[in-house]
């Protein structure tokens, strides 16, 4: 017969056996956990990157397409009659610049 002593140890050691195969079953749960949690961030950070370009390229182009606006109206309201320009290479045949007259070949 065996004693209380022997069969106490004996379950100790197979109860830390057990413990030390559960810790081990324990810890590549929690890393294919993780693996999965990171792979879903990832791809959650993409979508959202992707959301936030495209938010940043429509907000440009948005303030691209209001300063054309704000250009074309500039140049509506700055549409003025001109002066007439004293430059003799911009004056036509025959006219005078200064008691000249101005020809061109």
């Amino acid at each position: 017969s065996t004693s209380i002593l022997a069969w106490l140890l004996s379950a100790m050691v197979t109860v830390m056996i057990l413990f030390f195969f559960l810790s081990i079953v324990n810890s590549l749960a929690k890393d294919y956990h993780k693996r999965l949690w990171d792979r879903k961030r990832a791809q959650n950070k993409v979508e959202v990157n992707r959301k936030n370009v495209q938010d940043l390229i429509d907000e440009e182009n948005l303030k691209i397409s209001e300063e054309d606006k704000e250009e074309v109206e500039e140049e509506e309201e700055d549409v003025s009659p001109t002066p007439p320009s004293n430059c003799p290479l911009l004056l036509s045949d025959g006219e005078e610049f200064e008691g000249v007259l101005v020809v061109k070949n």
